[in-house]
């Protein structure tokens, strides 16, 4: 998610417009809570008031922290008394996940019909705590937020939503913070050395850290963890699962949503790419969007398989008894039983653990030292 976008659900194109060119200014001028920036917020936050975000006249905003047009509100002097204090150059990142900031129109007043996206940074002028301690921003004008999973100290544009696993790197362990920055609280969770987490969002704070979300509300500092990434692989992956059932394909390595196709067992398919998943398991990609667990598979790389010309061989068990064929040398799956004294065409050899394996069918394979070798 860009650091500029918004959700705005009722705004119409003259607001989307006008938020997208004060954005864009500001962030071609500026990486940091600049002049550009806060003329930017101003403008647009301005231009949302205009068309029925609160103020009815012309919003004219002067970034001093109080709406001096005439659009019928005038903010409090924000010297601390009655719980209003002024900002200079603050600005609000949104980095709640996966919900929307609401805007009111005063401090536990109405909700308004736009909302922030997670994400997205804001020019705020007041602060305000209310008689149950919570905090609340002033946007401009009659525009108000919670300051839940709201912080002023992140560097503008850096937030970054992401979709990776991270490892708490050897001899560390990872405190767990409610927030990135100042606001943060350890909430007494402490991620252990060489423990994998899912990381869905970043930020830098203004004194150069940089945070990543490990879940809701839960935040570390990068300096603990080591990103994993996907690395180019190629082979081929056969699926060992139950005959006649498949295992699932994944749009990514962390099992976000399946695609729906399935790959049945002792189907072979191309490896392109592999990574780590949220889960710990080897996840191999098959082509764009498509990863599989690699739970469920052999590598054809990993075993050494040859092809025999016309060979054959004989059970060699107990009388009246048979041994089990299997899917692959190393599938936990059993097929049918072959009796002692029956003799099998044999297509191809493997070597396991030192083990000799004989191919005698599709997805059929028995141990050799149950035989009497080839012939």
């Amino acid at each position: 998610m860009s650091a500029n976008s918004t959700t705005s659900k009722f705004a119409s194109q003259t607001e989307s417009t006008a938020m997208s060119e004060a954005l864009s200014t500001a962030s071609q001028n500026s990486e940091t809570a600049s002049t550009a920036l806060s003329t930017a917020m101003s403008e647009t936050l301005s231009a949302l008031s205009n068309n029925g975000g609160g103020n009815n006249g012309n919003g004219g905003n002067t970034g001093n922290g109080g709406n001096n047009g005439n659009g019928g509100s005038t903010l409090p002097n924000g010297n601390g008394e009655d719980g209003y204090l002024t900002l200079n150059n603050a600005i609000a990142t949104i980095v709640q996940r996966h919900v929307e900031t609401v805007i009111y129109d005063k401090p536990n007043g109405k909700i308004t019909n736009r909302e922030l996206a997670e994400g997205t940074d804001w020019k705020a002028f007041q602060q305000y705590t209310d008689a149950n301690g919570l905090v609340w921003y002033n946007l401009g004008g009659n525009q108000w937020i919670k300051s839940t999973g709201v912080i002023l100290d992140a560097k503008p544009f850096t937030y970054k939503e992401l979709s990776k696993v991270g490892v708490v790197k050897p001899g560390t362990s990872a405190p767990v913070y409610s927030l990135p920055g100042v606001k943060g609280q350890l909430n007494g969770q402490v991620l252990k050395a060489g423990t994998a987490w899912h990381i869905s969002a970043s930020v830098y704070t203004n004194d150069g850290t940089l945070w990543y979300r490990v879940g809701t509300n839960q935040w570390v500092k990068a300096e603990f963890i080591n990103l994993r990434g996907e690395q180019g692989f190629r082979d081929v992956a056969t699926i060992k699962y139950a005959k006649g059932y498949g295992i699932a394909v994944w749009t990514d390595a962390n099992e976000s949503a399946a695609t729906g196709k399935k790959l049945e067992a002792g189907s072979s398919w191309q490896v392109f790419g592999k990574t780590v998943g949220k889960n710990g398991h080897t996840f191999y990609n098959i082509g764009g969007k498509q990863w599989i667990d690699g739970t469920y598979v052999i590598l054809r790389s990993s075993h050494s398989t040859t092809v025999v010309p016309k060979s054959q061989t004989t059970i060699k068990y107990v009388p009246g008894y048979g041994i089990k064929t299997w899917q692959s040398p190393t599938s936990k799956v059993s097929g049918e039983t072959l009796l002692d004294g029956q003799t099998y065409s044999v297509w191809a050899t493997e070597v396991v653990n030192n083990n000799v394996w004989y191919q005698v069918g599709d997805n059929q394979w028995i141990q050799g030292k149950f035989t009497t070798g080839l012939r």
